[in-house]
């Protein structure tokens, strides 16, 4: 019913914790297990997601936290975003430059700052 199309090592089970309710019935106990499911496609994600209140209406007790999410494209995107920070410090410099009749010329130094 919840196979939202993630593929079986997307899906990691934490070890069964069993508790027992020691005051109300020390027969009856509860088994609680954190599932963690990690996939690059947000959108089978948000399907799954979209499925749970079924299994709450089918009485399953559940505890939702909230979603964590890592984006692992940072690296290239930085490089990216300093290259187009480059050429704009480089045209503000020129257009400064060419108020006061002169013109710059080519980078000697330059700080990315901390990685």
């Amino acid at each position: 019913m919840l196979d939202p199309g993630l593929k079986a090592r997307a899906i990691k089970c934490g070890g069964l914790i069993a508790d027992k309710e020691e005051i109300r019935d020390p027969r009856r106990g509860e088994l609680r297990q954190t599932p963690l499911i990690s996939s690059a496609d947000v959108h089978k994600l948000n399907r799954l997601v979209s499925k749970i209140p079924a299994l709450i209406g089918q009485g399953v007790p559940l505890v939702i936290n909230e979603p964590a999410y890592t984006y692992t494209k940072l690296a290239e995107k930085r490089v990216d975003r300093l290259a187009k920070a480059t050429k704009d410090a480089r045209n503000r410099g020129q257009s400064i430059a060419s108020q006061m009749d002169n013109s710059i010329d080519t980078i000697t130094n330059a700080d990315t700052g901390t990685l």
